[in-house]
């Protein structure tokens, strides 16, 4: 505030933060932060910073994802410790080990404690030696603080997102295929009823096995007498968590954050 009048403009606010060292990487970033903190400015002020408008920098808990750099070695080590906790299937691990309410979607909080719960189980993988921020960053490379199945296993998704549109076009309600395609009442869908019922997806026998799987909870083994695979079944309550799961607005979402952060991701690829 070189001219002591008690509001900072915007050469000021860009001079003085320079001049104290700011990172590099947020040089050409000032005159958007300028612009974000002076957003909320009564009339009166606005086109100039004054000392309340920053005091909420100092409650603020900013988390540690937001400047954390990925660690894509972490990411791999770690999805080679948990995969085994769901039979090896995508899905069964992202239900139970991640997801067990079904939302379809967690956050950073929820993803640090359960990297906590693990270590103390014994699993390093978990508590990488750059931290568990840096292995969260690697899946939500946007920073929008939270991950969904899709940042899990991108192709497990695509069949379980197609799987839902389709079903709820066809049912209107996902979980409403079982009791089309069970035979008997309350009895659920065993693999084979299950197959028959999406045939109209055009999957293939290793995809519908995966899918199976990761909605039934029980493996599939191939069955040397009927020379065909079986596999446990799929409840109606097993799959309802899909009836509540609107992966359009979902991915729509995502990718606007994807748009919105591709600057500083590809910035961050070319080494600026």
């Amino acid at each position: 505030d070189k001219d002591k009048n008690g509001k900072l403009e915007f050469q000021e606010f860009a001079a003085g933060c320079k001049k104290e060292g700011i990172p590099d990487d947020l040089h050409r970033s000032l005159r958007t932060l300028f612009r974000i903190i002076d957003s909320g400015s009564p009339q009166d002020t606005r086109g100039a910073l004054v000392e309340s408008e920053l005091q909420f920098l100092q409650r603020w808990q900013c988390p540690a994802y937001l400047w954390a750099e990925p660690d894509e070695q972490a990411l791999e080590n770690f999805r080679r410790a948990v995969l085994p906790m769901g039979m090896g299937n995508p899905l069964v691990a992202w239900r139970k080990v991640f997801d067990k309410a079904g939302s379809m979607r967690v956050n950073y909080n929820e993803f640090a404690a359960l990297c906590r719960r693990l270590a103390e189980k014994g699993m390093t993988e978990a508590v990488p030696s750059r931290g568990v921020p840096a292995l969260y960053c690697a899946l939500d490379t946007c920073r929008s603080g939270w991950i969904s199945f899709r940042h899990w296993d991108e192709r497990s998704y695509s069949l379980l997102s197609r799987f839902a549109q389709w079903a709820r076009e066809t049912f209107r309600c996902v979980s409403k295929c079982v009791t089309a395609w069970e035979k008997s009442k309350g009895k659920g869908i065993d693999l084979r009823g299950f197959s028959r019922g999406i045939e109209p997806l055009g999957f293939s026998e290793e995809d519908c096995n995966l899918l199976f799987v990761g909605l039934s909870f029980e493996k599939v083994a191939f069955d040397e007498d009927a020379e065909r695979f079986r596999g446990g079944k799929i409840s109606l309550d097993e799959i309802a968590f899909l009836d509540s799961w609107d992966c359009e607005r979902q991915l729509e979402e995502e990718l606007a954050w994807e748009e919105i952060a591709r600057p500083r991701i590809l910035g961050q690829s070319l080494g600026e």
